[in-house]
């Protein structure tokens, strides 16, 4: 090869690969283009060559000024302005030097947030996992977005909460998710210390700040982010803000327009809308047909929760109107009693219907499933 043969001709002659040939240093490091000591600047008399000195010294008073502080890339922009032809490379070598040189906190590295370790969602119960995500709105009249967060439950399906203004800060979930623990994890015997729920949510600026997480760590609930461009993680709550793109749209005249249309939305889909991982049950009668032991979940740890219903789906809306009606009268009868006795008390418990809060957990053994309920719908779903 010293003497013009080509590689590839020499290689062969020698028997051996591309791989198997490579250069090795002698030791020796080439010296490199000597470092620049002045700088080109254009002023009305032409170009000159400036000092690097004056120019540190022009780098200082840009830092020092409050309204200008900025990194590298902005430096240079500052020094373009006043005629410097400079590259950022030597920009940020001399920053350096200086000891000027800011980090962007936006693109730090959190060390103490939890991110999602199991893609897969894999609840046995309601509450166990839910998910909120923000959805956005153009509002024609205002010409401005609006957005939407929304909290959903992975086990039902069903939303919790939702609230919708042109900003959606830490401070303004926080209320939400004030009114989704006294309306749902306080009555469902949740809001024990002892209870681990988690909450998925991407990395949003609104779910990252640290108002909202030190929020969730009183409150005993585990907040965990889902990775970067990995959406399937938080599945559920994309999937439906997929199908409410599909039924209202995202473009709306003014703000109260679209509040009144999200509210019709939220309630057909809560109590209205079929759905097909709750086997053909809108979410709030699903959960009714789980907590009045209707719903059989089957459950393997190497495998997707299977659910089943104890009766076709066609005679569970009349059962549960049925059950519901007879704890109803005994609920009834007993506050009767207490009353004639003298004993009624002003706790809301004894205004609750008595459910069985406890449902079925059977195997996935298809001969456990067939001794345990022998008339079981013939479908299945795998959530």
């Amino acid at each position: 090869m010293g003497k013009g043969l080509k590689r590839d001709a020499a290689l062969d002659i020698a028997s051996l690969t591309r791989h198997k040939f490579y250069h090795v240093s002698n030791g020796k490091k080439s010296p490199g283009r000597p470092k620049s000591t002045h700088t080109q600047r254009i002023t009305n008399c032409g170009k000159e060559l400036i000092e690097n000195d004056k120019v540190a010294q022009q780098m200082m008073e840009i830092d020092q000024d409050p309204d200008l502080r900025c990194g590298s890339l902005r430096m240079q922009q500052q020094l373009q302005l006043r005629g410097f032809i400079i590259n950022r490379k030597k920009v940020f070598a001399m920053m350096l030097v200086l000891g000027i040189v800011k980090m962007n906190k936006r693109k730090g590295k959190s060390t103490d947030r939890k991110f999602v370790r199991y893609r897969v969602v894999n609840p046995t119960q309601p509450l166990m996992v839910l998910e909120m995500d923000i959805k956005q709105h153009w509002i024609i009249k205002d010409r401005r977005s609006s957005y939407t967060v929304t909290v959903i439950d992975t086990f039902t399906r069903e939303v919790l909460g939702r609230m919708t203004g042109y900003s959606m800060k830490a401070i303004r979930i926080k209320e939400l998710w004030d009114q989704i623990i006294v309306q749902h994890l306080e009555p469902a015997g949740m809001a024990a210390s002892d209870i681990c729920i988690e909450i998925r949510c991407d990395n949003g600026p609104q779910f990252v700040a640290h108002l909202l997480r030190d929020y969730f760590k009183e409150n005993h609930l585990n907040q965990v982010y889902t990775n970067p461009y990995t959406p399937q993680e938080n599945g559920h709550i994309e999937s439906f803000h997929g199908i409410m793109s599909v039924c209202i749209g995202n473009e709306f005249f003014s703000i109260h327009e679209l509040e009144d249309r999200l509210d019709r939305f939220y309630y057909m889909y809560n109590n209205q809308r079929a759905h097909s991982a709750t086997k053909g049950l809108p979410p709030t009668v699903f959960k009714r047909a789980w907590e009045h032991d209707l719903i059989v979940t089957c459950y393997n740890i190497k495998k997707p929760i299977v659910i089943k219903l104890r009766h076709p789906l066609y005679e569970i809306p009349g059962i549960l109107s049925q059950r519901e009606h007879l704890a109803k009268n005994k609920t009834y009868a007993q506050r009767n009693f207490k009353k004639e006795s003298g004993e009624i008390s002003s706790s809301a418990y004894n205004f609750r219907t008595p459910v069985n809060t406890s449902p079925s957990v059977a195997s996935c053994t298809a001969n456990k499933l067939n001794n345990l309920i022998p008339n079981l719908a013939t479908h299945e779903i795998v959530r």
